[in-house]
């Protein structure tokens, strides 16, 4: 029985395709979704010319994630599944896997954006970082 069970979300097509099984196995288990979202290389704040500039993009794109955040959890709650969200920030799989351990998740359902190749070598896959440091199994899911 699976019930706590955490979705990362890039907002990617893989992503979608990922939610849906994390939200159906949530609703079958009757358990739980934690969403999260993790900002990764954006700079602390700094001071001088650029300050303002920066937290205007900072605040953007922080408020696009929620609104995305806010759009799933309500998707999980018209399916009968409670969800709670996490917006966090650094090196993406390891954010995940902390999160996993913090939150006690039984299963991490993430998409994978199938690279293959010289894309894969250049850009890793997210996917199988957090497979070697999550403390739970991880379903990882090709987008379309």
């Amino acid at each position: 029985m699976r019930k706590h069970i955490l979705h990362p979300t890039d907002f990617s097509p893989g992503a979608e395709a990922a939610f849906a099984h994390a939200l159906e196995t949530a609703r079958r288990e009757h358990g739980e979704l934690i969403l999260v979202h993790v900002l990764e290389g954006l700079m602390p704040p700094r001071r001088g010319a650029y300050a303002a500039r920066e937290l205007q993009v900072r605040t953007t794109v922080e408020a696009a994630v929620r609104k995305g955040l806010d759009r799933l959890r309500a998707r999980a709650k018209r399916a009968g599944v409670p969800a709670s969200d996490v917006l966090a920030e650094g090196w993406v799989p390891e954010q995940i896997a902390k999160l996993a351990k913090k939150r006690h998740a039984d299963l991490i359902v993430m998409g994978t954006h199938g690279r293959r190749g010289w894309a894969k070598v250049m850009l890793g896959s997210v996917a199988e970082r957090v497979i070697v440091l999550a403390p739970c199994p991880v379903l990882a899911v090709r987008g379309k």
